[in-house]
């Protein structure tokens, strides 16, 4: 493996009959992906999790910025945590 590229390796768990699938002199070459459903760390495909996050910060933010752009318009002065 070349160190300056990691894009070298990709680990993929599977059984040996579905690894042997995946070499191309032995098996088809493809590699398969496995269901969200079917992973064992729920944190692994928590997409819903993530984006209700994201939307949480935006959120967040948005108002941190009106606050301050109301403070401003009234000339007050305001700090930042």
């Amino acid at each position: 493996m070349d160190k300056s590229n990691a894009m070298d390796i990709l680990y993929k768990f599977v059984s040996p009959p579905i690894a042997l699938k995946c070499i191309p002199e032995l098996g088809d070459g493809t590699l398969r992906a496995t269901q969200p459903a079917s992973l064992n760390d729920p944190f692994e495909c928590a997409f819903d999790r993530m984006i209700r996050d994201i939307e949480r910060d935006v959120s967040d933010e948005m108002r941190r910025l009106k606050s301050k752009a109301e403070s401003k318009a009234r000339g007050t002065t305001y700090h930042l945590r």
